[in-house]
């Protein structure tokens, strides 16, 4: 039988590694979303978590005919900008966003990273005014 060198994993350590350094958070549809939720979700038990899972809800305080296009380019733009690389972000839809954040061992943590995302989203909105962000948080448990 031949034996294998770690030279032979060459080939797959290369292909995993990205072709540069990532700086944003993973951008992802909802069935990858759901698979590294997943995937997650087995990684911990019961007795110790370091994930959350945060769902952010965009409303207007005024629903009637209102174009979400502009409000979802702002939200990406801060998630992309303001959550730590390490994290997953998905858009749900036009109003929901999904945010897997990881290694983050506190719910006074949580509530950091959502205060910092509602900065920086209302900042950048030119419509803040007429906005509301919700923010839903859960830990990641089996």
């Amino acid at each position: 039988m031949e034996e294998l060198s770690i030279s032979a994993l060459s080939p797959v350590i290369e292909a995993l590694e990205p072709d540069s350094p990532q700086e944003q958070p993973l951008i992802c549809d909802k069935e990858t979303f759901i698979k590294i939720y997943q995937l997650e979700k087995r990684r911990h038990n019961e007795d110790y978590n370091s994930s959350y899972l945060t769902h952010i809800i965009i409303t207007y305080k005024d629903n009637r005919g209102v174009d979400f296009s502009k409000l979802e380019q702002v939200m990406l733009h801060t998630l992309k900008n303001y959550i730590r690389r390490g994290d997953a972000v998905c858009q749900w839809d036009k109003q929901h966003f999904a945010v897997l954040l990881y290694d983050i061992d506190h719910s006074s943590n949580v509530e950091v990273v959502e205060q910092r995302i509602k900065y920086f989203f209302y900042t950048n909105c030119n419509e803040a005014d007429k906005v509301k962000v919700n923010f839903l948080h859960t830990p990641v448990k089996w």
